[in-house]
């Protein structure tokens, strides 16, 4: 589990927040600033450091009803809402202590821009409901650590494979003469040695790894490590995925990849059989926190979200539809088909 951080002005004592556009924090209310020193991160062996940096933060984690989400504030916090969803239901549920994080990605995307960029594309979706389309406010935009893996492996891979190639023939006589397609088969084997360099998994339920997989890449080159004044004025989703549910995850982005290769060496037309052993004699992972701005909202049980990629500005997001407008344009069509008919049936004389 990830902590957010309070970090007081040593001028003024009001809690100071991080600016994505300095790098720094600033207080809101004297304007005093404070640079944050850069520190390098760490890749851990995957077999012999999982278990480290085990921390207890005196944070508390706070659950959604409404959408299930799970968000770590600072211990003090006694109301907020859920970033997910927006709801303000939030009960607050008992802590344990959980994996500090190796690196964080610090925003760059302010909230105004997060939400700039969501009304440059709301404005485009003709039937996007009016009042989903009204609540883009910066105020609605939550920033939101998400916790993620991040893989790098050696691997060694064997294979052997049943590949066809096409081929046709002509079959029958007279009436009956016709093409027939046919398949022959032949067999390969060999090996791939590939290295793969952080592979991201997100570890959370509430954000999917198809919308990560949406608003990445992620410049995961400019990974700083972790502290804590880079989360002041932001909440962290808590992590609910497992090292070993991570890695199977991303071994199999990895091995659909080999396969990619192993099988782009051959002229094929169609794989009757693929088999393969898949080593990793080397790996390494980072517990990285990657920013996402969310605007989210609940509209007739379901939850609809737009999200920004915190680093590029990248985004991605679903809507509810306006009942109104689909109806509308629905029988504008069939009143122009309708039009379209009369006149053709006009122009023939079919009609009076």
């Amino acid at each position: 589990m990830m902590s957010p951080s309070v970090i007081k002005c040593e001028n003024c004592g009001a809690d100071m927040l991080f600016n994505p556009l300095t790098g720094g924090l600033s207080c809101p209310y004297c304007d005093s600033k404070k640079d944050i020193a850069r520190i390098c991160t760490r890749k851990r062996n995957f077999y012999t450091e999982r278990d480290d940096s085990i921390v207890d933060d005196s944070t508390s984690t706070y659950k959604c009803p409404n959408c299930g989400g799970e968000v770590v504030f600072d211990s003090f916090v006694t109301a907020t809402k859920c970033p997910f969803c927006s709801a303000t239901n939030i009960v607050k549920l008992k802590d344990v202590g959980g994996l500090k994080p190796d690196g964080i990605l610090p925003f760059l995307y302010t909230k105004e821009m997060a939400c700039e960029a969501g009304k440059n594309w709301i404005k485009k979706k003709f039937f996007a409901l009016s009042s989903f389309k009204k609540n883009f406010k910066p105020d609605n935009f939550n920033g939101v650590y998400v916790p993620s893996y991040l893989f790098t492996s050696d691997t060694f891979t064997t294979y052997k494979a049943k590949l066809g190639k096409y081929y046709y023939v002509t079959v029958g006589s007279g009436k009956n003469r016709r093409t027939v397609r046919k398949t022959r088969w032949f067999s390969v084997s060999g090996e791939v040695k590939k290295v793969f360099h952080d592979v991201m998994i997100e570890a959370t339920r509430h954000l999917t790894q198809d919308e990560l997989h949406k608003i990445t890449p992620y410049d995961v080159g400019s990974l700083e490590g972790y502290q804590r004044d880079y989360v002041a004025g932001f909440s962290a989703e808590k992590c609910d995925a497992t090292l070993d549910t991570c890695f199977d995850t991303a071994r199999v982005m990895m091995e659909n990849d080999i396969r990619r290769e192993a099988l782009s060496r051959y002229t094929y037309d169609v794989v009757g059989d693929y088999n393969a052993y898949t080593n990793y004699p080397l790996v390494a992972f980072n517990y990285a926190l990657v920013p996402v701005w969310i605007f989210g909202c609940k509209h007739k049980e379901k939850i609809y979200r737009y999200i920004v990629n915190g680093r590029t500005g990248k985004s991605y997001g679903k809507y509810p539809l306006s009942p109104a407008r689909v109806s509308l344009t629905v029988f504008g069509a069939l009143a122009m088909i309708a039009g379209i008919v009369l006149i053709l049936l006009a122009s023939n004389g079919l009609l009076g």
